[in-house]
């Protein structure tokens, strides 16, 4: 039998387990459950889902079996902020959806980490 001495990595917030210093960092940095990360709009009253109309170029084969594009859309479900009027997103989604590719042009942006609204907020 082989006995392995090795250090072990725990994340301060959730109690996950690394056994890499570098990737047990990445996830704190990104942990839910890490203070820092905590973003305002989670519970606020003024938080709201719309389904939303997204425009994107979707690929398609060509007749010489190269790729192109053609225009089309789809509906989602996006976070949105009746008070300042725009598109929120969490800091963890890994691709936010650009402004222009939304109907009406309706800003996306960060949540923030701080808002002036959060005295509202049902928490």
């Amino acid at each position: 039998m082989k006995t392995i001495q090795t250090t072990i990595y725990e994340c301060e917030y959730c109690g996950k387990y690394y056994k890499s210093k570098y990737f047990a960092g990445l996830h704190e940095s990104k942990c839910r459950k890490n203070p820092a990360n905590f973003q305002r709009c989670i519970g606020c009253k003024f938080l709201d889902i719309k389904n939303v109309k997204i425009y994107f170029e979707q690929p398609i084969l060509g007749p010489n079996l190269g790729v192109s594009f053609i225009d089309a859309d789809k509906y989602e479900d996006l976070m949105y902020c009746e008070k300042k009027k725009h598109f929120v997103y969490p800091f963890w989604a890994a691709n936010p959806i650009p402004q222009e590719d939304i109907e009406g042009e309706i800003p996306n942006e960060p949540m923030p980490k701080k808002c002036e609204h959060f005295k509202d907020s049902i928490l």
